[in-house]
């Protein structure tokens, strides 16, 4: 069994971390490719469809082959590397192919999460659980606005992206070492 307050806080995290990015990307692709409301549209629309589809298709596809730690584990790298990536893209198009990593491991992240969390708490405590893993979530999303907008204005564009990357590694080296 998962320590549950490990499970929430990974959730919590997670999601503080995802939302530094999300805070500050349409500011950040302004900046640096002078997009508009449209054009940050289509980059919000191609990342949606993809966290749609990795759900969809390649969730329950990963889930027959590893374990649910490990899709976590993946999900977090592959996070990594798309915060990583996006400051690095030299031109619009390149920006397509970082942001493809981060709806890839974010799709896969959260409901894996919320699966482990139901796996490790009686079936009666299951609604309380997922309900607590839930706030935790909207937590980080108040929280990793505000942070990613400190940061994007004290720091600079490309560091807020490269603060998240940052948490979202030290996230799977936490959870590598926690996690039974």
């Amino acid at each position: 069994m998962q320590p549950i307050g490990l499970l929430i806080f990974v959730f919590f995290i997670l999601n503080t971390a995802f939302s530094i990015m999300q805070g500050n990307f349409a500011l950040w692709t302004q900046k640096t490719f002078n997009y508009g409301p449209a054009e940050n549209g289509w980059l919000f629309a191609y990342i949606g469809i993809l966290a749609v589809l990795v759900q969809l298709r390649v969730l329950p596809f990963l889930t027959k082959k590893f374990s649910e730690k490990t899709i976590l584990y993946i999900s977090l790298f592959l996070m990594f590397i798309g915060l990583f990536l996006i400051p690095l893209s030299p031109h619009a198009n390149f920006l397509y192919v970082a942001l493809f990593f981060l709806p890839f491991g974010n799709g896969l992240a959260n409901p894996t999460i919320q699966a482990l969390a139901s796996e490790n708490v009686p079936p009666e405590e299951y609604g309380s659980t997922l309900g607590i893993l839930q706030s935790a979530g909207s937590l980080g999303r108040i929280i990793g606005p505000i942070v990613g907008g400190i940061i994007f204005q004290s720091f600079g564009k490309d560091n807020t992206f490269y603060f998240a990357g940052f948490i979202i590694f030290a996230l799977l080296v936490y959870s590598r070492l926690r996690l039974k």
